[in-house]
């Protein structure tokens, strides 16, 4: 049985723009399929927003991948969306034993060997993230004005994609904790007990690599590091 299921999750909803992020466009490609064609080389759970199911099988089919592509729905929030790929798996894929690998279709750039390098490393730790050094002095501001905190940047990192899991693990965090708002999955790993000892180990990586189109205009920034075709 492979060792390592990937978890691409487009199911984003777009509301900062009339195109849903994950079908903008990249060098005529759909950004969800950029991310398709690095992960290939494992099975893969694509959670998409139900109403978009036929729009992304059509789309699906103009490429033709010799990879193993299943379609789930996503929920109201990225914890939900997760979930239901984690179930999907536990029904699917019987006594599935090996790692999880999470990563965001707005995330189009994320390499090949990157994917290849946190399934490799998985099969030592329980969880593995991706993260670069944050080159920003940090604050803290309660009410969005005032500045209540600054934080001391030398001991900060963001956490990016992808990130990678032992599946039994996080499918028991995910069934256990009541984080239902958690923007990653190590939070919701170490937010229960009996993981709370569990130290994420760190892979340093550019954070241009893992960069996530957020705004309509990130696109701009997306094609001046591929280069426009």
């Amino acid at each position: 049985m492979t060792p390592t299921i990937a978890i691409i999750l487009a199911g984003g909803n777009g509301n900062r723009s009339e195109v849903k992020k994950q079908f903008t466009l990249l060098n005529e490609d759909p950004l969800f399929i950029h991310s398709i064609k690095n992960c290939k080389q494992f099975p893969i759970v694509l959670v998409i927003p139900e109403e978009n199911e036929k729009l992304v099988r059509f789309t699906l089919e103009l490429y033709s991948f010799d990879v193993s592509i299943d379609i789930v729905f996503g929920g109201r929030l990225r914890k939900q969306s997760v979930f239901n790929a984690l179930q999907h798996i536990k029904h699917c894929y019987l006594d599935f034993d090996g790692s999880v690998l999470i990563t965001e279709a707005a995330r189009p750039l994320i390499k090949a060997k990157t994917f290849n390098l946190f399934s490799d490393k998985s099969q030592e730790v329980d969880c593995i993230v991706g993260a670069a050094k944050n080159v920003n002095t940090v604050c803290i501001s309660i009410d969005s004005k005032n500045i209540d905190s600054i934080e001391n940047r030398e001991f900060m990192y963001e956490l990016l994609m992808p990130q990678c899991f032992k599946f039994r693990k996080l499918y028991k965090a995910h069934c256990k904790t009541e984080l239902i708002d958690a923007t990653d999955d190590v939070s919701v790993l170490k937010s229960i007990s009996e993981y709370a000892n569990i130290v994420p180990k760190m892979f340093l990586m550019s954070r241009w690599e893992a960069f996530k189109m957020t705004y309509p205009e990130d696109i701009l920034i997306l094609e001046s590091i591929v280069g426009v075709k």
